[in-house]
């Protein structure tokens, strides 16, 4: 691994205090932008199907729970030792392999489509939509270590056996008319509440609950009501006062409903017509109101909609038109700052779906992720709200259907905050290689650009040092300096230094940023980058205005990080800055000396060094009062 080094004509050790011209670090042409904007961004923690008997393929309706122990746990449809499907859980604080705590087989249920509930007792609650005694599916609870227990066998009409010279009664009846369940049972009170897909081989489903560890059927969709009530129920949801509302696929004119459950029995709230279509599933939010998202394939890009219990009042609240999003088969989650976040199967830049939000009356809706095949696609179930182990943030997690490295699903992390707009995209030209590797591309003697409104080309500087890094996935560049300065009585100056952007300190790192509260967004919001899905490149041409203009010798040494996807891959070191001319009187002509790339060595762990960048990288931006690394 390479070690920075520091010229011979500067110095490291420095006394006395100096009053500086202001000047930026970053060539500028605008001032940083005063606007806040949604700025998110996104890490592959895990590409599913790259290990043997790893989950693949999580299904539409696949709830995740938090265990509360720093793991997300959900099911995926296919997968495993048997390929029936999974339990598996995943790390919020790491990217290490999700573990697969159990493998269905068929006796025990198969293809599980609903992820799961937490209970409780600690332990998880779910479906299978297949297998079981009568391969039409189960519920069942799971330890956080793996045990699971079958609580109920779907049997599609096949009634217990009753003693001889008695029929089954009309409960014993629905009870046994259930199967083919596509979500995770919900809990009110001590009460699991869910429904199925199916009843008596038909598709219409029954509602369903467990109370005392006793399961009976409330209500059977039938083919009588499906005008009136719908069929093929594919959810329920509870609301904050322990209202249950769900929806079906099909029925109502013709294109599924929107119900509550009351009793032993449903009343509908609302049908889609052929315009609005189908609707995966249904949350009531912190106003009462409920959202959803509708989609009909072949016919529209798919909408948000809210609807209002009370008067049955139902509003599209945000169109899709393909550029930001199509296909919204999942459903919404409404997040700790009360806006609705989703993500789309289809549309965006790539065509591979999105990651949205939006306030609750359609207002500020924005695309914060583009979808594409390396970093998954085909996104269909809902993410998952969870708070930052010693931050005061919470992010996102989810996992998609397809994508990835292996095509069967990724699974991600997504942070989104508030953050002063990036006031310019630069983009630079010629200069001279200075260090290169497979990974980052550093190049001297670079001029930088901008375009004005008009399309014309600005030049904003030149004689500057560029950063490239390549990264498929998330790239980002972190800057630190530390500024070394001979005083007019040759003595090395220490103490604080004042710039228009701040105060720093001789002789120590400091974060090379202007925009607050966090370095990592974009560098420094309004500091010369330049950004693609593929990669970064930075811009920097520390000059002499920073330092005195009586210095007798002044440097610039810059450590800068290249992350993908979350992970330290590269440190580029390098440095400018000038000696004193004695016989002329003057500063001589900065000059840029000891590049270098660091990385880890072929016996390192690449994790490991890794991780103890990042501990660095953060108890630097926590002392310069940043945000830390995401």
């Amino acid at each position: 691994m390479t070690s920075l080094r520091v010229p011979s004509f500067w110095f490291v050790a420095l006394v006395g205090l100096l009053v500086l011209v202001e000047g930026p670090a970053f060539a500028q042409v605008n001032p940083p932008a005063t606007t806040q904007s949604p700025v998110s961004r996104f890490f592959v923690l895990s590409d599913l199907g790259e290990r043997t008997a790893d989950p693949i393929w999580q299904s539409e309706l696949s709830a995740i729970a938090d265990g509360g122990d720093g793991y997300l746990y959900t099911t995926s449809t296919a997968g495993g030792t048997r390929g029936y499907g999974t339990v598996f859980k995943f790390s919020t604080t790491d990217s290490k392999p999700p573990i697969v705590l159990y493998n269905f087989d068929l006796t025990h249920g198969a293809g599980p489509q609903g992820g799961l509930t937490r209970g409780r007792d600690g332990n998880f609650y779910g479906t299978t939509y297949k297998g079981g005694k009568y391969g039409v599916g189960t519920i069942f609870s799971i330890t956080p270590t793996g045990a699971l227990t079958v609580l109920w066998d779907f049997r599609n009409g096949k009634v217990v056996p009753v003693p001889v010279g008695r029929l089954p009664t009309e409960q014993e009846k629905l009870d046994a008319a259930g199967s083919y369940p596509v979500s995770a049972p919900v809990l009110v009170g001590d009460v699991w509440y869910g429904v199925t897909s199916s009843a008596n081989n038909q598709q219409y489903g029954v509602v369903y609950q467990i109370s005392g560890g006793q399961y009976h059927a409330l209500y059977q969709f039938k083919a009588a009501d499906v005008a009136a009530n719908g069929n093929f129920a594919v959810g329920l949801s509870v609301g904050p006062g322990g209202s249950l509302f769900g929806t079906t696929l099909k029925g109502g004119l013709g294109w599924g409903t929107i119900f509550q459950v009351r009793g032993t029995g449903v009343s509908v709230l609302h049908k889609f017509d052929a315009a609005s279509a189908q609707s995966m599933g249904v949350i009531q939010g912190q106003d009462g109101f409920l959202y959803g998202t509708a989609f009909k394939p072949n016919t529209s890009h798919g909408l948000v909609y809210r609807l209002k219990p009370q008067t049955q009042a139902y509003t599209v609240i945000h169109a899709f038109n393909g550029i930001d999003g199509s296909g919204p088969v999942a459903g919404l989650t409404q997040a700790s700052d009360g806006m609705l976040y989703g993500v789309t199967k289809y549309g965006g830049v790539d065509g591979k779906g999105v990651v949205y939000r939006l306030k609750p009356d359609g207002g500020d809706f924005s695309v914060l992720f583009n979808f594409n095949q390396n970093n998954g696609r085909y996104a269909v179930s809902p993410m998952v709200e969870h708070p930052v182990a010693g931050s005061p943030f919470k992010d996102f997690y989810g996992v998609t259907y397809q994508g990835g490295a292996k095509d069967a699903g990724a699974v991600y992390h997504l942070n989104v905050r508030e953050y002063p707009t990036p006031s310019h995209n630069s983009f630079y030209r010629g200069g001279t290689r200075a260090v290169s590797d497979a990974v980052v591309f550093v190049k001297k003697g670079v001029s930088a650009f901008q375009k004005d409104e008009k399309g014309r080309e600005i030049p904003m500087d030149s004689k500057g040092v560029s950063v490239q890094l390549f990264c498929p996935r998330d790239p980002h560049i972190v800057q630190f300096v530390l500024r070394t300065s001979m005083g007019v009585d040759g003595t090395p100056a220490t103490g604080p230094y004042a710039t228009s952007w701040g105060t720093f300190e001789y002789g120590k790192w400091h974060t090379d940023a202007i925009g607050f509260p966090n370095a990592y967004y974009d560098q420094a919001p309004g500091a010369s980058h330049e950004s693609a899905t593929t990669f970064v490149t930075i811009f920097d041409h520390p000059k002499a205005t920073i330092y005195s203009a009586n210095a007798r010798g002044w440097q610039t040494i810059a450590r800068d990080f290249a992350i993908c996807n979350g992970k330290v891959m590269r440190v580029v070191n390098w440095a400018i800055g000038a000696a004193w001319n004695s016989a002329e009187g003057r500063l001589k002509e900065p000059e840029y000396a000891n590049f270098s790339i660091e990385a880890p060595s072929a016996t390192e762990d690449s994790t490991a060094w890794s991780d103890s960048k990042l501990q660095w990288i953060n108890t630097q931006l926590k002392q310069d009062g940043y945000d830390p690394v995401p």
